[in-house]
């Protein structure tokens, strides 16, 4: 067969790359052309070609990068046209680039200039004003207006040429799940400042380095003005900082990944230890008895309870080996609060099972004859909080609520509504005479001390049956984080504890040590009263 009809008989073929290539057909027929055209060339000048089919597809790249890049130079020139068009006539540059492709291109790269250099951008080329017009309008001088210009106009030059290439996380986002510990804000901060989907992934990409908006804005394809606002926001509220153009997240990021590598860990632990744990808690639960307190508890909150507990002051006496960072060290924030966010998770699938954390939320008030009283409530798979209440109320008013039905005095009936979810979820019942009762435990300021010393021996006798396995599953499974993230908390070190205590439960759950009723909940409460 002659060598240029073997050629064309690839013409279909060659079309469709070409097309899937350039995606317009114009441009897709004119690739075909110049491919052989260039390969003619090569035969008439007593060349052979030897594959044939490999050899034009090598040609139309070759091709279609020169088409690419004659393209993008072409945007370079910001004089090619007038920004503020208001009509749509195709006029096509001598390249052969259509006006609105250049359009498109400035205004997007004007989109993703920093504030600084996009109001005078706009204003000067979009707006029509004069150098002098934007000087007044910014409180600024002339000569800062042309050179702000003279830098916008070679950031959106370089910003063309360059073409970021898209990220995963502008067109699939992550979603960022927060791990805070310490003493939250009058309005639970920092759990609300985090509101939509761009400072989730503001943060998730700011992570690794300090990087500039500028670059947040590109990757995430959304003009800087609302990337500005959303790291305004962050850095405002101290989940980022900044540092000369840049901005970074000032927390650890994790992964699911880890979080299912950890799960894994832990349970593989639990497997090999609960048998041990178990006699430990057995004999701590003998202990409860001979101090007469918890008797309202029935096993399965004794078990939650004394698991809970134990395994606090095992990580608190870690934190102290490791030389962790204190809760009483947090960094006292704007909001009121002083806390620290342990970690963020990113979430690349929802559905991924997770780690179940554990809280204990203490509250606190004094009555009007100065008693004082804390209410603590664990928060556990199976023993509710009461955050999970679908209210608005003050939580301490709660507890007073519950305060006063325990110690059956006179309570405020404009809380009354709550009734039905303290019910649901156990914290009080009904008797008899259809008289609202509550069985959580009363403890005296002597006997919470004398528990808290009983709960840290046992706590001891823990880390001498399990100390040594336990530490080394806690060092290989330790966050690793970027050097200039300060301050850290101590659960970077120890987040394999995080979560431990659930799983220990599912264990004795399993092999029949507790029983747990479907669709019942547990809750863990208690009350100290310091009279």
């Amino acid at each position: 067969m002659d060598l240029v009809q073997e050629m064309l008989k690839y013409a279909d073929y060659l079309y469709k790359k070409a097309f899937a290539l350039c995606g317009e057909e114009n441009d897709a027929k004119d690739l075909v052309q110049e491919t052989y055209l260039s390969a003619l060339i090569f035969i008439k000048k007593g060349n052979d070609i030897q594959n044939v089919k490999s050899y034009l597809l090598q040609i139309m790249k070759n091709k279609y990068i020169d088409m690419y890049n004659k393209k993008k130079n072409s945007l370079l020139d910001l004089k090619l046209i007038n920004v503020n068009t208001g009509n749509s006539e195709s006029y096509v540059s001598d390249t052969g680039l259509k006006k609105t492709e250049v359009v498109n291109a400035i205004r997007r790269e004007l989109a993703y200039l920093p504030k600084i250099y996009r109001e005078v951008m706009i204003q000067y080329y979009v707006e029509k004003k004069s150098v002098k017009e934007v000087a007044s309008n910014l409180n600024i001088s002339s000569n800062s207006v042309l050179v702000r210009l003279d830098r916008g106009r070679d950031k959106v030059k370089k910003g063309i040429y360059k073409m970021e290439p898209l990220v995963a996380n502008s067109f699939n986002p992550d979603h960022l799940m927060l791990v805070v510990d310490g003493r939250l804000g009058p309005n639970n901060e920092p759990n609300n400042i985090i509101t939509n989907m761009i400072e989730q992934n503001v943060l998730i990409l700011a992570y690794e380095k300090p990087i500039p908006i500028k670059t947040i804005s590109e990757k995430l394809v959304i003009p800087t003005a609302f990337v500005e606002e959303a790291v305004d926001k962050l850095v405002k509220n101290e989940f980022m900082k900044s540092v000369g153009s840049k901005v970074y997240t000032n927390f650890p990021i994790i992964d699911d990944i880890f979080m299912q590598n950890l799960l894994k860990a832990q349970k593989k632990y639990v497997d090999k230890t609960y048998k041990k744990t178990n006699v430990i808690i057995t004999c701590l639960l003998e202990e409860y008895k001979k101090l007469n307190i918890f008797n309202e508890f029935n096993k399965v909150q004794l078990y939650l309870y004394s698991l809970t507990t134990i395994l606090l002051y095992v990580r608190n006496h870690l934190s102290d080996v490791f030389s962790l960072l204190r809760t009483t060290d947090y960094p006292d924030r704007p909001d009121g609060g002083k806390w620290i966010i342990s970690f963020g998770c990113k979430r690349d699938n929802v559905d991924n099972e997770l780690i179940d954390f554990v809280y204990i939320n203490r509250y606190l008030f004094t009555l009007s004859n100065s008693c004082e009283v804390s209410v603590l409530i664990f928060d556990t798979p199976i023993s509710p909080s009461l955050v999970r209440l679908s209210t608005n109320i003050e939580l301490t008013d709660v507890c007073k609520l519950l305060y006063f039905i325990r110690k059956e005095e006179k309570h405020d009936h404009s809380m009354m509504h709550l009734i039905n979810d303290l019910m649901r979820f156990n914290f009080i019942y009904k008797d008899e005479r259809n008289i609202l009762k509550s069985d959580i435990p009363v403890l005296t300021h002597t006997e919470s001390q004398k528990l808290e010393e009983l709960n840290k021996d046992f706590a001891m006798k823990y880390i001498e049956v399990l100390g040594d396995n336990l530490k080394e599953m806690v060092m290989s499974n330790s966050i690793k984080y970027p050097k200039h993230i300060s301050p850290v908390s101590y659960i970077t070190k120890l987040i394999f504890m995080k979560g431990l205590s659930p799983i220990y439960s599912k264990k004795f759950i399993e092999k029949g040590i507790i029983t747990v009723e479907k669709d019942i909940n547990y809750p863990v409460a208690y009350i100290i009263e310091n009279k």
